[in-house]
């Protein structure tokens, strides 16, 4: 079921175009963990994502609150930030494990919630590479294979 593709981000539009991809192509129930050091664009993308679902309100950024709810028309989207999480039982003992049942999970930092987080249907790292920065998918479920496909046949940026 493993599958992956990678593309070159220019600019901020850029990434806006892989989150436009990326909401189009979501069922409602996905996992997707988010790799990448501090800056590489992991809340940009997860901002591009909510937005082109049809949020309007600000979106903010998860980093003290761990997460932020949306519902948008029904679309259930659950955005983490486990950046400040020290210990995976945090997320069990918050009571944060059983808020991730329904909607779309985008989890930032996924490693610090190793052990309590369910595994994930895509897998996404972001990186910088040499004047830009890089988004490498890679599916590991048949969730994930479709929602990989449907991105590759919506994005229009160079590999």
């Amino acid at each position: 079921m493993q599958d992956s593709h990678t593309w070159k981000l220019f600019s901020l539009e850029d990434t806006n175009h892989i989150g436009w991809c990326l909401a189009k192509s979501l069922k409602g129930t996905e996992n997707i963990f988010i790799y990448g050091n501090l800056g590489t664009g992991k809340t940009s993308l997860c901002r591009a994502i909510i937005s082109s679902m049809g949020y309007k309100d600000r979106i903010k950024s998860p980093t003290y609150t761990i997460i932020e709810h949306y519902n948008i028309d029904g679309f259930y989207i659950n955005h983490l930030d486990l950046y400040r999480i020290a210990d995976p039982e945090e997320l069990f003992f918050s009571g944060i494990s059983e808020q991730l049942m329904t909607g779309v999970s985008l989890i930032e930092w996924p490693d610090n919630g190793s052990g309590i987080l369910k595994k994930p249907d895509v897998k996404i790292y972001l990186d910088y590479e040499d004047n830009c920065r890089s988004i490498h998918i890679v599916s590991s479920s048949a969730s994930g294979a479709n929602l990989l496909s449907s991105i590759r046949s919506l994005v229009n940026l160079k590999d």
